[in-house]
């Protein structure tokens, strides 16, 4: 049987009062960065999200680019409907 870990972040707003984010991810190892970049609302301190490039950027820009693979093809066969109903022959 094959354990998984998810860590719990804990961060201090300006006013060093504690939160907690829970993580959004596991692993089966407990050695995890000491440090990472927590973003927060300054007005809402317990909303917050992790930093860094694969959390802010690459998995956006990942969707992002599976998602013009449907809209393309729509895009496509719309073009072709619109040409069958003109009469057009290819």
């Amino acid at each position: 049987m094959k354990r998984f870990y998810s860590p719990i972040i804990s961060y201090y707003d300006a006013f060093n009062r504690s939160y907690n984010l829970y993580a959004d991810y596991s692993s089966n190892s407990k050695e995890w960065s000491s440090e990472v970049t927590i973003y927060y609302d300054k007005e809402i301190p317990s909303k917050a999200i992790r930093g860094g490039l694969w959390y802010l950027w690459f998995s956006p820009f990942v969707v992002l680019c599976l998602s013009m693979i449907p809209l393309g093809l729509g895009l496509y066969l719309l073009k072709y409907n619109i040409r069958l109903m003109m009469g057009e022959k290819q």
